[in-house]
């Protein structure tokens, strides 16, 4: 926990500008404190203060001589008048002799001796009793609540003062999430084509490349649906179109048959053979559509693989076909060298997809020219080619909804299936990673 804790960017980077802040915060509190306290002792403790406030507090205690008629024989009551203004200290002297004094009772100091006149303050006051006149030094000391209210100012201030550099400081990550969050409201409104703004390299930085890279898959499999759903809508429209034309024939030669308008039976005959042909077309072309869906089948990425011989997986197919396409008359170039590796396949899905590439062979392959036919390893990966002539007047079917089966059975095998035609040559590749053995295999 603590090891993610002290790895953490985020928390490294408030924790700098917290400790910066706090930084900041102390020097000002310590410059505040030096400079207003300065000045306040400045000026408390400045003569032409002290001199006004002496004079103030022998004004006062004058008044309070007079009132409570107090006599130099009797200085005790004065106890009472230091004791009210607490921040004072005094000295009474009456004939170069200390009479009363802060700190010591009256009978403590009437045991202390004359002093010489030359050991008494310069700064005396003259203070009068009924019985006489004493000379008094007084000092006022300034209330400490002034220095707590400038101590409690500058808290304040450095408090004030922190909070700003904080704020400061982290206002860039505050600005980065705020923009975040107004950027994921326009997601959730449906506009996944609004990039998410990508800033720092902290964990926001994590989250915020996180959460568009989620964004680019919702839009990519939003245009995957809308493109499978175009292709969907494209794919009927073609089959519907290519359907209705050998179904439109085979009708027509039925409804001969069963209005009797033939000459004789060898005509009936043939209207019956050439509806069982387009009957037949249809069958191949619903054949061909039902292995598109079956491809295109979302679950089809849940089923497992199995684990094969390269070599004797594809001898054995390509060989089965060569002996087809010599059987029908073809002649064949091969090229086919050992192969060393494994192959991960789904069985039947792999087996449909090569039937399908020799059937186009077959039905639009010209038997008087040579197919080649190689399988080689490029590294790690299996390229297979089947390169055929054009028949006169071959044309590959208008959906070509076969090559798009192969194509799709090979990209769930991890590989690719490639078609191109050139100089009357029609050239179909398709490759497959290949694996290391496996050991004692």
């Amino acid at each position: 926990m603590s090891k993610r804790f002290g790895s953490s960017r985020l928390v490294v980077s408030l924790m700098l500008s917290v400790l910066l802040a706090l930084a900041v915060a102390a020097a000002a509190f310590s410059f505040l404190q030096g400079v207003i306290a300065g000045r306040a002792d400045a000026y408390f403790f400045s003569e032409q203060y002290q001199r006004r406030k002496s004079l103030e507090l022998r004004d006062n205690l004058q008044v309070f001589v007079d009132s409570a008629s107090v006599r130099l024989s009797d200085l005790t009551p004065l106890e009472a008048w230091e004791s009210r203004e607490r921040y004072v200290v005094m000295s009474l002297f009456y004939k170069n002799r200390m009479v009363y004094t802060t700190g010591m009772s009256v009978d403590a100091v009437a045991s202390m001796g004359d002093l010489e006149e030359n050991n008494l303050p310069e700064d005396t006051l003259t203070l009068r009793f009924p019985d006489g006149d004493a000379q008094l030094y007084i000092f006022g000391y300034t209330d400490p609540l002034y220095f707590d209210l400038i101590t409690l100012a500058s808290g304040t201030i450095a408090f004030i003062l922190f909070v700003a550099v904080l704020v400061t400081l982290i206002h860039k990550k505050l600005r980065y999430i705020t923009l975040m969050r107004q950027e994921i409201k326009i997601l959730e409104g449906g506009d996944l084509t609004h990039p998410i703004t990508l800033k720092g390299q902290d964990e926001l930085y994590d989250l915020a490349f996180g959460i568009d890279a989620m964004r680019q898959a919702l839009q990519n499999q939003r245009q995957e649906e809308e493109r499978a759903q175009k292709a969907g809508q494209e794919l009927v429209t073609a089959i519907s179109h290519d359907l209705r034309t050998p179904l439109t024939g085979m009708l027509g030669y039925l409804d001969l048959v069963q209005q009797k308008k033939y000459k004789d039976e060898g005509e009936m005959l043939r209207f019956l053979s050439l509806a069982h042909k387009k009957g037949y077309q249809i069958k191949e072309m619903t054949d061909k559509l039902f292995d598109y869906f079956y491809v295109f089948d979302q679950n089809m990425e849940d089923t497992p693989l199995e684990r094969v011989s390269a070599a004797g997986w594809m001898h054995q197919l390509l060989g089965e076909h060569i002996m087809d396409l010599e059987s029908q008359g073809f002649q064949v170039e091969r090229d086919l060298p050992p192969l060393r590796g494994d192959l991960l396949v789904r069985d039947t899905l792999f087996v449909r997809a090569v039937d399908n590439v020799f059937s186009n062979v077959l039905k639009y392959g010209n038997p008087a020219q040579a197919v080649k036919i190689s399988c080689r390893a490029q590294k790690s990966t299996l390229v297979c080619e089947v390169v055929n002539t054009i028949a006169q007047g071959g044309r590959a079917e208008s959906t070509r909804i076969g090559l798009k089966t192969c194509r799709r059975a090979f990209e769930h095998h991890q590989g690719s299936f490639d078609t191109w035609e050139k100089d009357g040559l029609f050239t179909v590749r398709f490759t497959l990673p290949m694996y290391p053995p496996l050991k004692g295999g």
